[in-house]
């Protein structure tokens, strides 16, 4: 009896306990399906929300909470907010230099507590140190309302000052009307305290993005107290809103399945309207986001559907989801229905049961066929064998099949127990296809799953190479293998790192080629990764790599490589640091060649590990002294030449200096590696008078020859007869010659007198440049004339009684015509003793002349008159001769004058003495 009693108490007891966790069970809209690895929570109600802001749960959804509120922000609930404060500022401040007032100093987190409660006898108390200065109190109050939502702001400060004009209020503006942020606005000025000023106009103007509130109170300047003082009791901001929510949050509670292997999946359903978002993070068990190095891309949060698979094995066992929703228009609000999280509680096990809960591992399903959500290959594990369950009792077949990622079939008509592991991808899906002959047939498909096997060997590398270099970039590359589910080629990495003026940077994990043919994913060979284009030494480059500050002493101090197996294993090489030969590279002039049109072309060697070539050359008349280097040009790329066209003839010496790619530069030699004399240019055209050139002689005179280097040799040739030229000098070693020169005889006895002829010129420089005479048109036009002119003077009367008188001449020459005519006269007083010859005067004329002689005495006159051609020969006339008496003019003007004063005299006499 007492058995069965015991038997009925403990049945009664099974059943309650039953009755009130089925009835809990009920009442929570989360419901964990522990043999499953699923978590649904459809939010009929907020039984498994941690916390929440903003949020509107209605209906089964979440939403953004559009209510107004008033919220008040002071020291005491405002861990966020500062004080400032500086003892000395001018009475009247720049209001454009904010937030922060220059000089000002922060208030220690202990003493905000003095102004936290309002009217609590704690203050702050500064004095200016000046009376013509006053003391401020800067206040940064941090609210936790959206900018947008705020539709007033209530200030208050409490406080004392001993200034008889009040104490004044500013905010700070930090976005103005004209669109510029940044304005101190007098909010109130009053000698009332406490000090309250409420902004209705445009009040989100002065919140800042980051949702501080800045506000400063200083009195006017005391003038009955030598130190201006300012004491503050209290401030308080107090916000008002109309329910103008951006943003709402919830966090959800720990998630802690009795049974975990793998954290698989989260997804939520949810409508997302135009202008909002909904972004998810996962906490762990402190709260705490779990940071990107752990789940790359939670500290930001997810917007779409993620994997958790990086949470395995870190000690993740039970955590929290955190909603927030988002939107940029109050007037439309995302909507979260349903929010699952998806484990797998079987060691080495990915497993459906089906039905499968919520289709939460079915990304399509028909009556004809099931294809799964896809299937991540944990870290350290390969595909080992795949399972399934069916009843098959009701008629009908189902057939298996792998598919990968994009659902393109990888293995078909699989059974169960069927190994997979020849699957060369890390993410794979199942398909089931349903076989009926008929509608009565129903096959059925009760569980599948797939099998892991570890694999926990990491890849090996051997082989990196070089680690010596000395380019301004360089190929690094290393051999990669693994033996087991073999190299995931598209995880191939490689780390540089730098010095930075002695301070050793990273750069991040950049991908590595791996470019032969058999380097393809599960290959078990040896595969080669190549960093290609390393920077070794600072460039453009490196900015975009490294954070240099700045700075451009950089170089390359190690490489290293990373690679994962198909497993997820990941194996980094050690850091192989990087010789850097600084030797410079040497090179050396080996020819130079003429070219045509005057260049010259300049040969050079260098050793292999130069970069670039520069050429210099000096240059000298001499031979002797050379003038200062100059550089010719750059070569970048071999050969390693140049063409150089001399400015003018002399010497040059050539030298080369080269550059490695790390600007190591070659010193430049004591004498240059060769010296070379180069004149380009041929003589100059001999420099004559154009117009014939007549000659009385075989002497040739007035010819200049000119070269810009040096003079060797000058020859003619007579009419341009190229067998027949004759030496005029040798040897010159001149710049310069204009010495007349001699036609031979023979040359002078071929010239007719009168016949035109022609002086042809060679000139030969040192150099062995030739300038000859081309045609006519540049030869020296020459005449022979060696009869000199006839010259005649007209019979003249034996004596001249008039003066000036006329000497008419006459003169004529067949040939060179003439270039001067001179009327050349002597005088005699008794036509014994002459005087010297004399031009009377010069004219060119050919045939007759006459002068007009205007003899300067009376006496005897000789005349006689020379003509030249234009040879240079000279004829005279005879010697003419005359007479010349010059009449006394002036003295018988004297006696005629004389003579009529004798006259009047005798008349004037005469009649006085008749009259007497």
């Amino acid at each position: 009896m007492l058995a069965k009693n015991l038997t009925k108490i403990l049945s009664l007891i099974i059943f309650v306990t039953i009755t009130i966790i089925g009835g809990l069970t009920l009442l929570s809209s989360a419901q964990i399906h522990e043999h499953d690895g699923v978590f649904i929570d459809t939010l009929t109600n907020q039984s498994y929300i941690a916390s929440s802001e903003n949020c509107q749960f209605v209906n089964g959804s979440v939403r953004i909470l559009q209510t107004p509120g008033n919220f008040t922000y002071d020291f005491s609930n405002s861990n966020m907010s500062e004080a400032w404060y500086r003892n000395n500022a001018p009475e009247m401040f720049l209001p454009v230099i904010g937030p922060k007032i220059l000089l000002e100093q922060q208030f220690k987190s202990s003493a905000l507590e003095n102004i936290s409660y309002f009217g609590d006898g704690k203050k702050l108390k500064n004095y200016s140190t000046s009376s013509w200065l006053v003391p401020i109190h800067h206040f940064c109050i941090k609210i936790n309302v959206s900018r947008q939502a705020v539709d007033e702001i209530h200030f208050l400060w409490n406080g004392s000052f001993n200034s008889d004009d009040g104490v004044r209020v500013f905010a700070w503006r930090y976005i103005s009307t004209s669109s510029t942020a940044g304005w101190w606005t007098l909010l109130t000025a009053t000698n009332e305290t406490p000090v309250e000023k409420i902004v209705y106009t445009e009040p989100q103007r002065y919140i800042s993005k980051d949702g501080y509130i800045d506000f400063i109170v200083t009195p006017y300047r005391s003038y009955t107290y030598e130190r201006t003082c300012i004491s503050t009791d209290y401030v308080s901001v107090k916000v008002s809103t109309t329910g103008k929510n951006m943003v709402a949050r919830f966090d959800t509670k720990p998630i802690n399945p009795e049974h975990l292997w793998l954290w698989e999946y989260v997804t939520w359903n949810a409508t997302t309207p135009s202008g909002t978002n909904i972004r998810c993070q996962i906490l762990n068990e402190s709260g705490e986001i779990v940071s990107d190095n752990i789940l790359n891309g939670n500290e930001e949060g997810f917007t779409k559907p993620f994997w958790l698979l990086s949470l395995t094995g870190g000690g993740y066992t039970n955590i929290s989801l955190r909603f927030q929703l988002e939107t940029n228009d109050p007037d439309f609000s995302p909507v979260l229905d349903e929010y699952r999280v998806l484990w797998q509680p079987t060691i080495n096990k990915w497993q459906v049961n089906f039905p499968d809960i919520n289709n939460s591992r079915t990304d399509k399903k028909t009556r004809d066929y099931i294809i799964s959500i896809p299937i991540h290959l944990p870290k350290g594990y390969w595909w080992n064998k795949f399972y399934a369950t069916t009843n098959l009792s009701q008629g009908g077949n189902i057939t298996f099949s792998v598919l990968d990622f994009y659902k393109k079939p990888l293995l078909s008509n699989i059974t169960s127990g069927d190994s997979i592991s020849s699957v060369c991808t890390r993410i794979i899906r199942l398909r089931a296809d349903f076989i009926r002959e008929n509608d009565t047939q129903n096959p059925v498909l009760k569980q599948w799953n797939i099998t892991f096997k570890p694999d926990t060997e990491k890849p090996e590398f051997r082989d990196f190479s070089p680690i010596s270099v000395s380019q301004s970039t360089e190929d690094f590359s290393i051999q990669a293998r693994d033996l087991n589910s073999g190299l995931y080629t598209g995880s191939a990495c490689y780390m540089l790192i730098y010095n930075v003026n002695g301070t050793i940077k990273n750069t991040t994990w950049l991908p590595a080629s791996c470019s032969s043919e058999n380097c393809t994913d599960c290959s078990r060979s040896w595969q080669t990764l190549i960093a290609y284009d390393v920077p070794v030494f600072y460039s453009s480059k490196i900015p975009q790599l490294i954070d240099t500050g700045g700075e451009t002493n950089v170089t390359l101090y190690g490489v290293q490589f990373s690679i994962d197996d198909m497993a997820g294993n990941q194996k980094k090489s050690n850091v192989y640091e990087i010789n850097i030969d600084v030797s410079p590279p040497s090179s050396e002039v080996t020819e130079v060649l003429k070219e045509a049109e005057g260049t010259i072309t300049v040969e050079a060697n260098a050793t292999d590990d130069t970069h670039q070539v520069e050429l210099y050359y000096q240059y000298s008349a001499d031979n002797k002294t050379f003038s200062p280097p100059k550089l010719v040009d750059v070569d970048e790329t071999m050969p390693w030449e140049w063409s150089f066209l001399p400015q003018e003839s002399g010497y040059y010496r050539f030298y080369t200096i080269a550059v490695d790619e790390f600007k190591n530069k070659e010193k430049p030699p004591t004498i240059g590696d060769i010296t070379v004399f180069i004149d380009n240019n041929p003589p100059d055209k001999p420099r004559f008078n154009e117009t014939i050139q007549w000659i009385a002689s075989p002497t040739i005179c007035c010819v200049n020859f000119t070269d810009d280097f040096m003079l060797s040799t000058i020859e003619y040739s007579l009419n341009g007869e190229q067998n027949l030229w004759r030496e005029i000098v040798t040897n010159l070693n001149s710049r310069y010659y204009n010495t007349s020169f001699s036609l031979t005889q023979y040359d002078w006895d071929r010239i007719d007198e009168g016949e035109d002829s022609y002086i042809y010129f060679r000139v030969t420089d040192k150099a062995g440049n030739v300038y000859e005479t081309a045609d006519k048109g540049d030869a020296l036009h020459i005449a022979k004339d060696i009869t000199p002119p006839r010259a005649e003077i007209d019979k003249i009367t034996t004596w001249q009684w008039n003066n000036p008188f006329h000497i008419t001449c006459y003169v004529v020459d067949d040939e060179s015509n003439i270039t001067n005519v001179t009327l050349l006269y002597r005088h005699s007083f008794d036509n014994e003793s002459w005087g010297n010859w004399t031009v009377y005067g010069s004219t060119i004329t050919n045939g007759t002349y006459t002068w007009t002689f205007n003899a300067p005495d009376e006496g005897y006159y000789q005349f006689r008159v020379v003509a030249t051609n234009n040879a240079g020969e000279q004829g005279e006339s005879e010697i003419v001769a005359t007479g010349v008496t010059v009449f006394p003019v002036v003295h018988v003007l004297v006696f005629i004058a004389a003579f009529i004063a004798l006259i009047l005299t005798t008349i004037v006499v005469v009649h006085k003495w008749r009259t007497a």
